[in-house]
């Protein structure tokens, strides 16, 4: 499903025939976003969680040359399309790729104080320049839309029934193996959706523990301002509800050997599940 070179005619004039592309499609947007804007937040904050997510969107040099990716920030939200060569599958080079992409995208937004929401899909799509359709961008809009719910990025089933790992070659990685490592990215919720396990994933991308101890102070800091802030909204207030829980579930599996090294008590990164005090 590549956009075709062909030509039709039409009188004396020759018009492309254009096709839908084979991608994986993300859309991501800042949790929020809206409750900001309706708040009257100063307009130089809104400025800087826009270009938080136009920073995080583009793409570095080395990883252009290495795949064919479309994107686009449309006010606080972001979308991608990754092309994929095989016209009806999902292939472990793109699909890994992504994955660590929007693990560290989701990682930078939090510590730059923006928890995300959003969905990965994969199929047809139509994305050239600011013109973007097609059946896998209705679908990642409408998981993160009526879905997603929670800070997380929903990894939408059929991407992984549809993945078949490495193409076969002499020394790749194996389909079993492949699978693995995408199974290790990504954990199942209590409702049965996928999602992006960024806090695990993230833990493997850091070079040091303390690193990785330090970004685990930021997210606890982000989830207890944000239950304070939003006490009086239940709606808003379930969000960081869902990163407490999720937070506290990863901290708790870490190695007791983890705290001391870094100076620390287990207890200094939980989160309590009570209501918390306004001081």
């Amino acid at each position: 499903m590549r956009t075709s070179k062909r030509l039709i005619s039409k009188g004396c004039e020759e018009i492309e025939m254009a096709e839908y592309n084979h991608a994986i499609v993300t859309f991501v947007d800042l949790l929020g976003f809206g409750s900001a804007v309706d708040g009257g937040k100063p307009v130089n904050d809104i400025l800087a969680m826009l270009q938080a997510v136009r920073e995080e969107a583009h793409e570095d040099t080395e990883t252009k040359k290495l795949v064919k990716i479309e994107y686009m920030c449309v006010s606080d939200c972001m979308i991608r399309a990754l092309h994929l060569d095989d016209q009806q599958k999902v292939t472990a080079p793109e699909l890994q790729q992504e994955m660590l992409q929007l693990v560290h995208m989701q990682c930078s937004l939090i510590l730059k104080g923006f928890p995300v929401r959003g969905a990965v899909s994969h199929g047809p799509v139509y994305f050239k320049g600011r013109t973007l359709f097609g059946p896998a961008y209705q679908k990642a809009y409408k998981l993160e839309r009526d879905v997603a719910k929670t800070p997380r990025i929903i990894v939408d089933k059929a991407v992984i029934d549809d993945f078949i790992g490495y193409p076969e070659a002499p020394g790749n990685m194996s389909h079993g193996d492949a699978k693995a490592e995408l199974m290790s990215q990504i954990r199942k919720d209590t409702d049965g959706q996928w999602f992006l396990d960024y806090l695990r994933s993230f833990k493997n991308e850091v070079d040091y523990e303390a690193d990785y101890y330090d970004f685990l102070v930021a997210h606890r800091t982000l989830i207890e301002q944000g239950l304070k802030a939003f006490s009086s909204s239940p709606c808003v207030c379930k969000k960081y509800e869902w990163m407490r829980t999720y937070h506290n579930e990863v901290v708790g599996e870490l190695k007791d050997a983890f705290f001391p090294y870094n100076g620390a008590k287990r207890e200094d990164l939980l989160l309590p599940t009570g209501e918390l005090s306004e001081t």
